[in-house]
């Protein structure tokens, strides 16, 4: 039986035979984003795979098509490799002071450049973007990939702190703005978060961006479909549906009930099961199917901070689906104006049920584990 890549975001990792961990192929969908478009954002929840996603596309351009013998890219890519700058901007989200702020991300760049094999000063300052400006002009046209994983987590991790809030957003949207301007060295771009705050970093500073987020062909990037799960973890759901006492088909229809319903695709036609919570389910399974909450590090914190910007919630308000405007959830307002619909989607609180074909949508929670979360988030800012 092969393995469960619990907790495991790294490509090479979970493609290392000597590991045996189960790998969902996603690279045909890659591969196509990666013709069709030359920088790109794509907004999920947190622990919806977006770190692999970075991890794969680094692999990618960086060592070519080894390690992906045997997936669809395979067959059809042909690129050669590139330098990749691989940031995450988790890694500085709660530093303290604005100064604070700058000397992380003055590190963090300091040592990706390095790993990239781009020399830099080895001095550490408060200027990251001097440092990042002097890379980019030191290299030739289209010969450096850059991946941005959870470009927004020092933003989200002080939604109620306006003014820090300003001050990181200013020091972000320069980055993206410095980037934008030597671009020309650039042969691809993605960018991940949570949440969308486009007007006030990534546009007008970047705005060649293609927003991937709810776009029907890449509903499934990220998360399991339900044949993916039936495919590539047979033989864990049996053991499943033993030790929970239930058919093959009843296991399935409870883990939707319990994990599944997200729709990340503005024409409804595909939903998607929470990685996470299947993979703990099925690493060990519970007859009264456990809940394992959103992630309370990342994706709770976004919500909770904006609680207390825009105070309380009602969880029942969001018991039955309800007709919303795509406008509004795709909003890319100043934070301070953001509709608490746009936010709960984001970060996975409420999902897309069904599409109207008139520009809205229905919108509900995706399942009892979520309904679970908002009730508990809620409570405690009673």
């Amino acid at each position: 039986m092969r393995n469960l890549p619990l907790g495991i975001s790294d490509f090479s990792t979970i493609r290392n035979p000597s590991r045996n961990f189960i790998y969902i192929d996603k690279t045909a969908q890659i591969a196509e984003m990666v013709r069709m478009f030359p920088a790109v954002f794509i907004a999920r929840p947190r622990r919806f795979g977006k770190s692999l996603l970075a991890s794969t596309l680094r692999d990618l351009f960086g060592k070519g098509i080894e390690g992906f013998e045997g997936l669809d890219i395979a067959k059809t890519w042909t690129d050669t490799t590139y330098k990749v700058v691989s940031l995450d901007f988790s890694a500085f989200r709660d530093v303290g002071t604005l100064e604070d702020f700058l000397l992380a991300f003055d590190l963090h760049l300091q040592g990706r450049l390095r790993a990239a094999g781009i020399e830099t000063s080895p001095d550490v300052s408060r200027f990251p973007l001097q440092r990042w400006e002097t890379a980019l002009l030191s290299l030739p046209n289209s010969s450096l990939v850059l991946l941005i994983d959870e470009y927004d987590a020092p933003l989200t991790e002080c939604l109620h702190l306006p003014e820090r809030f300003g001050q990181d957003r200013r020091v972000i949207a320069s980055f993206f703005a410095r980037t934008k301007s030597l671009s020309g060295a650039l042969r691809f771009l993605c960018v991940t978060g949570v949440m969308k705050f486009k007007q006030n970093v990534l546009t007008p500073s970047f705005n060649a961006l293609t927003d991937l987020s709810m776009m029907p062909q890449y509903g499934s990037l990220l998360g399991f479909t339900e044949d993916e799960l039936r495919t590539n973890f047979s033989t864990w759901l049996e053991r499943a549906s033993d030790l929970c006492g239930m058919s093959h088909d009843q296991l399935i229809s409870r883990m939707r009930r319990e994990y599944g319903g997200f729709c990340f695709d503005q024409n409804a036609s595909t939903d998607v099961f929470a990685p996470w919570s299947v993979l703990q389910f099925l690493a060990c399974p519970q007859p009264d199917f456990q809940h394992y909450g959103l992630n309370p590090g990342g994706t709770t914190a976004i919500v909770r901070n904006f609680l207390k910007v825009r105070g309380l919630l009602d969880p029942a308000h969001y018991d039955e689906p309800f007709l919303e405007d795509l406008t509004v959830i795709a909003s890319d307002d100043p934070i301070l104006e953001l509709q608490p619909t746009s936010v709960l989607v984001h970060t996975g609180y409420l999902t897309i049920k069904k599409a109207t074909g008139d520009g809205a949508v229905m919108l509900g929670y995706p399942n009892e584990e979520v309904r679970e979360a908002m009730g508990n988030l809620c409570s405690l800012h009673r």
